[in-house]
């Protein structure tokens, strides 16, 4: 990665950060993810939002708190941003996109994992991941800032004939709270972020369809198997 200077401040840790715990953190809520996901696609068609919240709570232990809260979004409510509110009382029908975004606090450190599904499509590749490998490999190679990662975004989403919500962007992470270290968004770091320790978020949305595809991990981490497309 192309050598930039940062500021010290927006990527300190905590004394009680530790590397190998946080991405445990990361990889424990991804399994707990597609769990979450095998649970749907076998009872989508009785299953409301806030089923789907009660089931996150039991996967996860009643003594596991979230730094954020959990966002479920089924059908039309794909396409909202963070703080809007969902339709009530959506249902999952074939081949309906729905996705999970959660953010728990595991051994004090901080999560936060999302992604998108098809409801009967083994096959399907979610739009919004395919935008985040393709930025994490502009990064990697080039030592992309937070704000021309931002950009391009825009523009990978346009060439695949989907508008970037710009109101959902990454940020900082690590332990818990990442929050005393830094509020901003990674749009607006003018620095290349370090690897590890920010996440990128991307969610794309179908004016046609009125859909919406969401996608977030650590730039940066370990690959998991979970995550590779069929």
């Amino acid at each position: 990665m192309s050598k930039i200077s940062r500021p010290s401040c927006p990527e300190q840790t905590g004394l009680a950060f530790e590397l190998e715990s946080y991405l445990n953190a990361r990889k424990d809520s991804w399994l707990k993810l597609y769990q979450l996901n095998d649970y749907i696609s076998k009872h989508y068609s009785s299953l409301l939002e806030e089923d789907v919240h009660l089931k996150i709570n039991k996967v996860f232990g009643n003594d596991i708190k979230f730094w954020h809260p959990h966002k479920v979004r089924f059908a039309q409510n794909t396409k909202c941003s963070f703080k809007d509110k969902s339709t009530p009382q959506i249902k999952l029908q074939e081949h309906s996109k729905y996705f999970i975004d959660l953010g728990p606090i595991l051994e004090s450190h901080e999560a936060d994992v999302g992604q998108t599904w098809s409801i009967g499509d083994k096959t399907f590749r979610n739009p919004a991941q395919v935008v985040f490998n393709k930025l994490e490999e502009i990064w990697l190679r080039e030592g992309t800032t937070g704000e021309e990662l931002y950009n391009k975004a825009r523009e990978l989403a346009h060439e695949q004939g989907l508008v970037l919500n710009e109101k959902m962007q990454g940020h900082r992470l690590g332990d818990f709270p990442h929050a005393l270290v830094h509020r901003g968004g990674l749009g607006e770091f003018v620095h290349s972020p370090k690897e590890m320790l920010w996440v990128l978020e991307v969610h794309l949305i179908d004016e046609n369809s009125e859909e919406g595809y969401f996608f977030e991990d650590i730039l940066g981490a370990p690959k998991l198997e979970i995550l590779q497309f069929p």
